[in-house]
């Protein structure tokens, strides 16, 4: 039929053959032909190979099956972090809850001060060990392409600064004082708040877990000079951030110097889940740090995003 075609529409073809050979083995074959034409566009010939290219027909094939056991093993991993994660904060939101209601003394007075000051440490670990949680599910819903974007209308400075209330009032923040601006021309935002809480708040958590004691940080929000993005910059000046490390510190599982950090608590997920959220709102991150100087972290994004 390729021959048949070859002639009459006067184009090249290709044809692999797979051949059974006495032995059981399989050897295969690729079969090219083209015809020539005279001076009237006239068939007059037609030449062509046959050549053994049974080792790279193997090795395609053994380079394409890699390949879709790493696309699904990648999958499996991520709908098993998924089911995992899902699994881990049920019991964990209860424990948070109960040790809550025990702190405010719900059911009457605690009689020792070391009994308040356990069920303390217990609420905070709980909720250290939700916030690594809902970052690990954040990582899979962009895997797994399972993010919803929803825009509306907010106030920019109420979304903000519910951000800097959560991290203030966090077990990461140790005496950092927030400084928070605003510009004029920015009272409201058409954004994902979910998405855009996300992206502030891991970015906050950063900035006071690596600032020094009664440190500042500094948030501020305005237009680019197109005015068709907005500007979110967060400054700390905290332990800063090696020159050779900057190149990975957006991927998964990634954390500065153990060595130099090991003192700071966090899995390395923050940035990235930054990053990932901040790119489905069409925008993009980048990072400027130096070691003892701070880091400065800013997303640009769509005036609507």
């Amino acid at each position: 039929k390729q021959v048949e075609t070859c002639v009459n529409e006067l184009k090249p073809y290709t044809v692999i053959h797979r051949i059974i050979c006495n032995d059981d083995s399989i050897k295969v074959v690729e079969e090219r032909g083209e015809v020539f034409c005279d001076a009237d566009n006239k068939p007059i010939r037609m030449d062509g190979t046959v050549q053994d290219v049974t080792k790279s027909w193997h090795k395609e094939n053994e380079l394409r099956l890699a390949t879709e056991q790493a696309i699904l093993a990648n999958r499996t991993k991520s709908q098993f972090l998924s089911t995992m994660s899902h699994e881990l904060r049920t019991p964990l939101n209860a424990i948070i809850g109960m040790s809550s209601l025990i702190e405010d003394e719900t059911l009457g007075p605690l009689n020792e001060y070391d009994y308040k000051s356990y069920i303390t440490d217990i609420k905070n670990s709980g909720h250290v060990l939700l916030n690594h949680i809902n970052n690990m599910l954040d990582i899979t819903d962009v895997e797994l392409d399972i993010v919803d974007i929803n825009l509306e209308r907010a106030n920019s400075k109420e979304l903000i600064e519910s951000c800097v209330d959560l991290v203030s009032g966090s077990s990461v923040n140790h005496n950092v004082q927030f400084q928070v601006n605003i510009s004029d021309s920015l009272d409201e935002l058409e954004t994902d708040t979910v998405l855009f809480r996300k992206i502030l708040h891991n970015i906050l958590s950063n900035a006071a877990k690596f600032s020094h004691y009664g440190g500042k940080v500094i948030v501020s929000l305005k237009k680019d000079e197109s005015e068709k993005n907005i500007l979110l910059s967060v400054e700390d000046l905290g332990i800063g951030i090696a020159e050779d490390e900057l190149e990975t510190i957006f991927e998964p599982f990634t954390q500065v110097d153990m060595e130099f950090t090991r003192k700071y608590d966090g899995a390395g997920l923050g940035l990235s889940v930054v990053k990932r959220f901040t790119e489905a709102l069409g925008g993009n991150v980048d990072l400027i740090s130096k070691v003892n100087s701070g880091t400065t972290v800013n997303v640009c994004l769509p005036i609507s995003a």
